[in-house]
């Protein structure tokens, strides 16, 4: 058992250090969840380095629990393509932009479902509204 704001508290400034306030973290201090912590830290890692990478701020992160845990990262940029979004969990999946600008090689997202789901979760993407992208990590209880 572990508490996600600590955890994520603890992550922002390793992987952006320059970025602190473009993200909110909004979960209750007191929120615990119980997995593997190493697993819930890639996950979570992952989807906000994309937040900041590819949307715009602000980037807001997060929690609830009601029988099962779920963690949201949202930004306020564009959204992903619906193009892209069909296949977007799939290795060497990239958008125009990430081809372009050559940033990243597509594996991150299909390694972030993979650690999900290996925790007895899923991780599925949404639009965010009014714009932007929201990732989703549901967890069990």
């Amino acid at each position: 058992r572990f508490r996600p704001r600590e955890s994520i508290d603890a992550l922002l400034p390793r992987i952006a250090p320059d970025r602190l306030s473009d993200v909110e973290v909004a979960i209750d201090p007191g929120l615990e969840v119980e997995t593997d912590p190493n697993g819930f830290e890639r996950v979570t890692g992952n989807l906000i380095g994309n937040a900041l990478k590819y949307g715009r701020p602000p980037v807001v992160v997060s929690a609830e629990a009601d029988g099962s845990f779920r963690l949201v990262v949202e930004d306020r940029g564009e959204g992903v393509p619906p193009e892209v979004a069909k296949s977007m969990f799939e290795r060497f999946t990239r958008g125009e932009r990430a081809r372009r600008e050559k940033l990243g090689a597509g594996l991150g997202l299909a390694i972030a479902r993979s650690f999900a789901r290996a925790l007895g979760g899923d991780l599925r993407y949404e639009p965010a509204k009014p714009h932007g992208a929201r990732f989703v990590l549901k967890l069990p209880a």
